[in-house]
């Protein structure tokens, strides 16, 4: 055994991000948005209880539910007052373009306002107003454009391409920054608006090639392949860098895999219940302040030392091994849960086939064993040996924790043999951190607290 060591500093769970100019930050493949003053700034980002907390400076500005990866949280109240900004000028690529961008802010408008609807192919049209404006002049069709009616060569007549069909309605200006706020607002931009004349039509998401698929298959990219055709097509219609195309992709492939794998680690650590470190009540417990500090930051686990918790029932030796458990397993580390009585039974069905040397290799290819309810049930020679085995094999290799109601110095009432029960101690206590809970029962106290409520109601 040794000293406990003191208070350590407390962990630094978030995460910092910064602001961009949409006002929203990325956290987990999701965003979520924040007010004006806090662009260009970093914050910091935690989950606490399902909620995304934003703080800034230690101090908590904002907080929104926990968004599932390609989702957005977005607050219309952070988007109030916001001031305009100068639009980015279009990029003209063909002839056809030049000579439409020619008739005006009004054409300039029409084009925004399809980007900000998702159609990218407009060449028809484009080729139609132009024919327009050579045929009867500039203005006629500038002026149409700007008062949004449909436009035509003839009043009744269709477009030369297109007879007996409108073209495009203009619509209000829209600035880069409104395209980018609003595309933060549409999570899921499954099929984009193509607004022709007075009716509409769908463009769903195009599906990937073939080839495509089956190398996603292959490369085990499940949500990638899931995703890819929205993304696509998104990062299409609104011009998106490379890199930023490539982060979202590999940003929400890698929070699934995280969602996947923590909960094949919650299913493997086989916990009886949820449990909680933050539940467990230190003030009204016996375990100092420090200890329980020092036993939440996991540093243990990975030093590859003991815990061994000793005291009566109902003193939350259970709850603090279930909870340090399942905050193992929140920071990525393997678990496993048995009670004594199940672990050697385990051992037992090995002994069958002449196998428990493997039985023990397969239990501890996890970060930590908890032993729960040692000594409630007493140990027959075979037992006890078979226990012994485990407890030398896991000896500066793995941690175990361990909660039993026996002193050491009384574990030979569970232990038929006092040599093997002193070896067993001896490796246990060697890399170890012994806590002592005293105290009435948790149970008790709840059960009395009931009690004495039901009489007041009844009387």
């Amino acid at each position: 055994m040794r000293p406990l060591p003191s208070l350590r500093p407390a962990l630094c769970r978030g995460e910092l991000r910064k602001v961009n100019k949409t006002q929203t930050i990325r956290f987990g493949s999701a965003r979520y948005s924040l007010p004006t003053e806090w662009v260009g700034k970093v914050v910091e980002v935690s989950v606490v209880d399902h909620e995304v907390v934003l703080a800034y400076d230690g101090r908590q500005i904002d907080c929104h539910p926990l968004m599932a990866p390609g989702e957005v949280s977005i607050k219309d109240e952070h988007y109030k007052g916001k001031p305009r900004v100068p639009a980015r000028a279009i990029r003209v690529r063909t002839g056809t373009e030049r000579a439409f961008i020619a008739l005006g802010p009004a054409a300039e408008a029409f084009l925004r306002s399809a980007a900000a609807t998702g159609s990218s192919r407009l060449a028809a049209e484009l080729a139609d107003i132009v024919t327009l404006e050579r045929s009867w002049g500039p203005r006629s069709a500038a002026d149409r454009l700007g008062t949004g009616d449909s436009l035509s060569p003839l009043p009744g007549q269709g477009c030369a391409r297109h007879p007996g069909r409108g073209l495009a309605r203009s619509q209000p200006r829209t600035t880069r920054q409104d395209l980018e706020i609003e595309s933060a607002r549409s999570p899921r931009p499954t099929s984009q608006r193509i607004r022709l004349g007075e009716g509409s039509m769908t463009a769903p998401a195009p599906a990937l090639a073939p080839d495509l698929v089956a190398g996603l298959r292959r490369l085990k990219l499940a949500r990638v392949r899931v995703i890819a055709p929205d993304v696509c097509q998104t990062a299409k219609t609104q011009r998106w860098a490379p890199d930023e195309f490539l982060r979202t992709l590999i940003e929400a492939e890698i929070a699934a895999r995280d969602e996947s794998n923590l909960r094949g680690r919650i299913k493997q650590a086989g916990f009886p219940v949820v449990k909680s470190l933050d539940d467990f009540k230190v003030q009204a417990s016996s375990v100092p302040q420090a200890t329980f500090n020092y036993i939440a930051g996991l540093e243990w686990i990975r030093a590859k030392e003991n815990l061994c918790l000793v005291g009566p029932a109902g003193t939350g030796k259970s709850h603090l091994l279930v909870g340090v458990g399942h905050a193992a397993v929140q920071a990525g580390l393997r678990v496993r849960y048995f009670t004594a009585s199940d672990l050697v039974e385990t051992l037992y069905r090995g002994l069958a086939d002449n196998s428990v040397g493997r039985v023990i290799d397969n239990l501890l290819r996890v970060d930590l064993v908890i032993l729960d309810e040692l000594g409630f049930a007493p140990l027959d020679p075979t037992g006890s040996q078979l226990f012994f085995r485990f407890i030398a094999a896991a000896y500066e290799r793995r941690s175990l924790g361990l909660a039993s109601h026996w002193p050491f110095d009384q574990w030979g009432h569970f232990l038929p043999d006092e040599t093997t029960a002193v070896s067993m101690i001896d490796r246990i206590l060697h890399h170890a951190v012994v806590v002592v809970t005293e105290g009435e029962s948790f149970r008790m106290k709840e059960a009395k607290t009931r009690g004495g409520e039901l009489a007041k109601k009844k009387a």
